[in-house]
């Protein structure tokens, strides 16, 4: 047998609070995600380079891929294995997915979003 709550049980006190509001027709400004960046000053041939990694979660990667923003882009056609500092099973998955439900790689360095 499965146990199964209703919504309200398995919502957190401010989601509770946010969905009673939203219902009652209260409008809200747009919550602002803050950036989210690593910054590194190493160490190379006798000087600092900075090294600078923005990071998003998959929704947002997603749909900054959709609309063409170049880092994102870039990012996903970028298949040269010397280049790339870090991957996991669940970025290759991402791209596998993007190039079946959007566009490849390719088609997305040539589209009228990315090109603008």
């Amino acid at each position: 047998a499965v146990l199964s709550l209703p919504a309200l049980e398995r919502l957190d006190v401010a989601a509770v609070e946010d969905v009673a509001q939203l219902a009652a027709g209260a409008r809200r400004p747009r919550k602002e995600v803050p950036p989210r960046k690593l910054e590194l000053d190493l160490p190379c041939e006798g000087s600092e380079v900075r090294l600078v990694v923005s990071w998003h979660d998959c929704v947002d990667f997603w749909r900054i891929v959709a609309k063409g923003g170049p880092s994102c882009t870039e990012a996903l056609a970028c298949a040269d294995a010397a280049a790339t500092l870090h991957t996991t099973p669940e970025w290759e998955a991402l791209r596998r997915r993007i190039a079946s439900e959007i566009a490849t790689p390719e088609r997305l360095l040539s589209g009228e979003a990315y090109l603008r």
